[in-house]
């Protein structure tokens, strides 16, 4: 069987795994209800195209096929070999596969990794070895096995109890249990399969793998993914990043919660990493995130069927207020925007349609319209230069036949000239409703029975098309003052030795590092008596701020430890002493009190930086201030962030409406933010040893007027 042409390489070898010549099948057996009964009956059923050898040393014939004792002794070559042997059997069934010169394995075989135990890690380790030394790829352990439903190959070396219908969605999952549900759904939805992986512990083949081969595979149009973690999410972006801007990626990611976090920790036996570096890693990539697997192929379904939006600027034509106004809810929800029609267009409306019709955005052609009335609302609107994509609701009334109308929709679409995508909700259950809705499906337009669920569609269309238009945004290089804070984490660290001593720079060291990579701070001292404290303030000038500076205080705001607006010396010498009884009281003494040039007439906000344990520097940006957990009004990004990107996380926070200015009030210096962010992105670069940092507040004024940092929390490494 020869390669088909729709593969444009074999990336990383996987045409063994997708579209093998021959596939043994080990642990093959007729027993009604086995696995290897399920697996060798659907290569059969299926009618795959290459050569099959079960492989049992308990029988000689399973299911009419002769059976060998050992892969060793199938006198063909084998390409695939999908094991389904007891795990104290797999290593040496896998050993005889290398030896034979299998070239990839489908391990449906458990009780590896995903046990947790010693004997199952180490399990998974002698594995790992053997696919090495004999450079064999493998999905799995502990997964379902994979499909191809090209006609060239037929593939369904798996035990799903069905083969899913042929089609462009190209489908990857964690989850071998699953695995099964999801073809279904995938089936009832209408979501055709082309290929289709289970990748269990992933000991091998990942989506780092998948992704680019599915790159190349024409019959692929959308790749979808079910995702609990990644291995090496690092690996994963610029090549994620490179095929979405050619295909449509979509990914529900399970474990958005903490709770789900560690159930997914504990099924995968790795790292998960926290849900907001998932988010920022699908931004970074302009991969589509859906929250179910039923979006997940809804989704998928769209973005296979439609051309990507090129902005959120959105239509919507009904003949019913209340779907057309739950429509626009949904939209405006998902953060997309009713488009505003040109003159020419509410002409061209009003010509057409009753005079009773509403021709502004929603447009409600009424419940009487007919085909005719669809055809030249849609007409217009898709014609409309302010209109990027187009949502049509129709909910049929008793006099009106779908079938008609829904040919009406399809003929305007076509005939549009701007490529606009269109999706559809059809609010019926009807028999005409029903012949309506698969016209709609069949000429390739997504139809939907609710308003709700077609808006996420068009979301994630508009959501690929800028995402795959978002530009590169490469950080530019940034020559801190000096050394860039070196010797002063060198010295912080020795300081810092201490065992139970937190790794966390006092004020001063913090203020001094992002002062050393240009990010702007509030003059500070740390006088060390009163009378110090009446020298400073002459030096910084009025007003001040007095703050503590303790290691054993984490929160001043929980202690009162701030006084602020200090404008004279008899303000000062009331909060000195006030801040020296309360060090004495939370801190026995440790720590001091810091003086600071008070920054008024500012905002409050948040830039900082994590590690996660799989992602690496993770940066924030967001509304700052004593209630930021309260709030929770932050965006993140994967570092390093450039002037662009960090932009974004500026105009995506809830408070940005303050940030721009509003009602009469001046906008924050954006370009002063912005700048800092890319700043800090490039002092996280510079000293892998901070693990986290936190600058909050970062008081930002209007351009012209002071703005700098007025608190920074450094920790460092252990």
């Amino acid at each position: 069987m020869e390669r088909t042409a729709a593969c444009g390489g074999d990336a990383g070898g996987l045409d063994a795994l997708f579209r093998p010549r021959a596939v043994a099948v080990l642990g093959a057996t007729g027993r009604q209800g086995s696995i290897g009964r399920e697996v060798l009956r659907n290569l059969m059923v299926g009618e795959y195209q290459g050569k099959v050898f079960p492989v049992n040393p308990s029988h000689d014939v399973v299911m009419a096929l002769k059976c060998y004792p050992s892969v060793l002794e199938i006198p063909d070559p084998v390409d695939l070999a999908v094991v389904i042997v007891r795990k104290d059997l797999a290593l040496e069934a896998i050993e005889a596969c290398g030896r034979k010169g299998v070239r990839a394995l489908v391990i449906v075989s458990a009780g590896f990794g995903e046990t947790g135990t010693p004997e199952g890690r180490e399990r998974e380790a002698r594995l790992r070895e053997i696919l090495g030394r004999y450079g064999m790829r493998a999905a799995g352990p502990n997964c379902m096995g994979v499909i191809n439903t090209e006609p060239e190959v037929r593939l369904n070396a798996s035990f799903a109890r069905l083969t899913p219908p042929a089609g462009p969605i190209a489908f990857v999952t964690q989850s071998g249990s699953l695995g099964e549900s999801m073809l279904e759904l995938a089936a009832e939805r209408g979501a055709g399969i082309s290929m289709f992986c289970s990748i269990g512990n992933r000991v091998d083949v990942d989506a780092c793998d998948l992704v680019p081969y599915w790159e190349h595979d024409a019959r692929t149009r959308v790749i979808a993914m079910y995702v609990e973690s990644f291995l090496d999410p690092r690996r994963f972006i610029p090549v994620a990043r490179r095929v979405a801007r050619r295909k449509p990626i979509v990914a529900v990611k399970a474990g958005r919660t903490a709770q789900g976090a560690r159930a997914a920790q504990s099924h995968t036996g790795a790292l998960v990493g926290r849900d907001v570096s998932y988010d920022a890693l699908f931004e970074e990539c302009g991969i589509v995130r859906v929250t179910s697997v039923a979006e997940l192929f809804d989704v998928s379904a769209a973005l296979a069927q439609q051309p990507p939006a090129p902005g959120p600027r959105v239509a919507v034509v009904t003949n019913a207020g209340g779907p057309g106004i739950l429509a626009t809810d949904a939209l405006v929800g998902l953060g997309l925007a009713p488009a505003a029609f040109a003159p020419a267009t509410t002409a061209a409306l009003r010509a057409a349609l009753s005079p009773d019709a509403s021709v502004h955005n929603p447009v409600d052609v009424l419940a009487a319209a007919g085909a005719a009335d669809y055809d030249a609302a849609l007409r217009s609107v898709l014609d409309d230069p302010g209109v990027d994509a187009v949502l049509v609701v129709f909910a049929p009334p008793i006099m009106v036949d779908a079938d008609p109308v829904a040919r009406a929709i399809v003929e305007a679409w076509r005939a549009a000239v701007r490529g606009r995508p269109l999706v559809a909700c059809l609010m019926a259950r009807s028999r005409s409703a029903g012949e309506g809705a698969r016209r709609l499906r069949e000429a390739g337009v997504p139809t939907y029975p609710f308003p709700e669920e077609a808006a996420k569609a068009l979301a994630a269309l508009v959501a690929h098309g800028t995402g795959r238009a978002r530009p590169e945004d490469p950080p530019p290089e940034i020559r801190p003052a000096g050394d860039g804070g070196s010797a002063l984490l060198a010295a912080a660290r020795a300081r810092l030795r201490a065992p139970g001593e937190p790794r966390m720079l006092d004020l001063a060291e913090g203020l001094a590092l992002v002062a050393a990579w240009g990010i702007p701070a509030a003059p500070t001292e740390f006088p060390a008596s009163l009378d110090e404290a009446l020298d400073a303030a002459a030096r910084l000038g009025w007003p001040l701020v007095a703050k503590l500076d303790s290691p054993a205080i984490v929160h001043r705001s929980d202690v009162h430890g701030v006084a602020t607006g200090l404008a004279d010396e008899g303000q000062l010498v009331r909060a000195w002493r006030r801040l020296g009884e309360l060090l004495q009281q939370h801190a026995d003494g440790r720590g001091r009190i810091a003086l600071q040039r008070q920054i008024g007439d500012a905002r409050e906000t948040i830039l900082g930086m994590s590690l996660d344990p799989l992602f690496g520097p993770l940066l924030l940006f967001g509304s700052g201030g004593i209630h930021v957990e309260v709030l929770g009004d932050v965006a993140f990004r994967l570092h390093p962030v450039g002037p662009r990107h960090a932009e974004e996380m500026i105009r995506q926070v809830r408070a940005w409406p303050l940030l721009a200015g509003s009602r009469g009030e001046p906008p924050v210096d954006l370009a002063l933010l912005r700048d800092a962010l890319v700043r800090l992105s490039a002092l996280v670069a510079a000293h892998p040893e901070i693990v986290e940092l936190e600058i909050n507040p970062f008081l930002v004024a209007p351009a012209g007027r002071p703005s700098g940092a007025v608190d920074v929390r450094v920790r460092l490494t252990d």
